[in-house]
């Protein structure tokens, strides 16, 4: 099979773009893990560009970034108390099971919070593209491995 150079040129971008985020990996972790950066995903320049987005559809892709933005900034102010909670928790000389796993519980629904607001921001962004734009969107995620990452990551407290 041969690729035109513009083909070519295209997926040679698509390797160089991936490979930070492959990188970003803690020891352990494969790509596509926990620790995977879809923020390509989320860059506004890259996508209006890669996709030749229209200006309305920039438009509402800055929307939709927004409100992505004020969902994940409201989870992650939500994610440091937990964990001190659960820190707290377990500190404790006899620490109470049903105590520790429902602050664990709490982490596990705040981590959703994360997969949900990313959920909510790809399904709103894939609706305003046309097919050929959506055909370039959903390779490019497929490339980041971020549609078969394989079982949620436990949560973890910095």
């Amino acid at each position: 099979m041969t690729l035109k150079p513009k083909a070519l040129s295209l997926a040679i971008l698509f390797v160089l773009l991936a490979l930070p985020v492959l990188a970003d990996q803690r020891p352990g972790q494969g790509p596509g893990g926990p620790s995977a950066n879809p923020s390509v995903l989320t860059n506004p320049r890259f996508l209006a560009r890669y996709l030749n987005l229209t200006p309305a559809q920039i438009t509402q892709t800055q929307g939709f970034l927004k409100t992505l933005q004020t969902a994940l900034q409201a989870v992650q102010t939500a994610r440091a108390p937990l964990c001190q909670h659960l820190r707290t928790d377990l500190g404790v000389s006899n620490p109470d099971p049903a105590t520790v796993g429902r602050d664990f519980l709490a982490l596990v629904n705040n981590q959703a919070g994360v997969k949900a607001a990313l959920q909510a921001f790809d399904a709103s962004f894939s609706a305003i593209l046309n097919g050929d734009q959506l055909a370039k969107y959903d390779a490019l995620k497929q490339l980041l491995h971020l549609g078969d990452r394989g079982p949620e990551p436990l949560p973890v407290c910095p």
